[in-house]
């Protein structure tokens, strides 16, 4: 699929959160601890200035592409700044509609698709 495309299917914060602040952005200052205790990168991007998940920053910079709407970022060891790649595993909350055996199938070999390139 064409890189244009595919970055009109996520929203504009997840396009930039999955860039990397070296890359596209720049970093302006140190990271910043959110009340929830997450870390929080600020970014000047475009002449804007933007606060973006570090954690979802950093597992898109290790996925190498965006991150769907639908993926989550967990923090293995629960400390929620510990931005460690190896620290962070990626989780889907993507439900099927319902329970009959059909829905599931479907569910399945649609996640089965979307992660077909991933998992080798």
């Amino acid at each position: 699929m064409p890189a244009a495309k595919r970055a009109l299917s996520i929203s504009w914060l997840e396009a930039v959160a999955s860039m990397a602040p070296w890359k596209r952005g720049e970093a302006v200052g140190k990271p910043i601890k959110t009340k929830g205790g997450y870390a929080n990168v600020l970014v000047r991007w475009r002449g804007y200035e933007h606060q973006l998940p570090m954690h979802r920053v950093v597992m898109s910079e290790e996925m190498g592409r965006p991150l769907r709407t639908f993926e989550l970022v967990h923090h293995k060891n629960g400390i929620r700044w510990d931005n460690r790649p190896d620290n962070l595993e990626l989780c889907a909350h993507f439900q099927p509609p319902g329970q009959r055996a059909a829905d599931l199938l479907a569910h399945a070999e649609a996640l089965i698709k979307l992660y077909r390139w991933e998992i080798g």
